[in-house]
């Protein structure tokens, strides 16, 4: 017998290795090299500003908060819950700039590089 209620489809929460999303590794964490938010996992809400647009998305275990800027060179990316990282990345040339606290690290290509 099937009881009546709300049914979670497994299939929509895909880790980032399922999906091919390169990745890098920051405090025992893999992030998508992206700033694209749907790379994030799947989006849970999106919500317009007057300066920015907020994505909220999920990943596995992870709920992102992506505050893009309008013009979209820039992303405010937070993990929400118990991890307080914290990371803006910027568009910068051919590919983009991430900093997280005292690292800064430079995409291209899916590779990155440190200054």
């Amino acid at each position: 017998m099937v009881n009546k209620g709300l049914a979670i489809d497994t299939s929509l929460h895909k880790s980032l290795t399922e999906v091919n999303i390169p990745t890098h590794r920051f405090n025992n964490m893999h992030l998508p090299i992206s700033m694209n938010p749907s790379d994030y996992g799947t989006i849970i809400s999106k919500s317009v500003t007057e300066t920015f647009i907020r994505f909220v998305t999920s990943l596995e275990n992870r709920v992102f908060q992506i505050d893009i800027s309008l013009d979209g060179t820039t992303n405010n990316t937070s993990i929400l819950g118990g991890s307080d990282l914290r990371r803006v990345d910027t568009v910068h040339g051919e590919g983009f700039k991430r900093e997280i606290g005292k690292s800064t690290i430079y995409f291209v290509n899916g590779e990155g590089r440190r200054p």
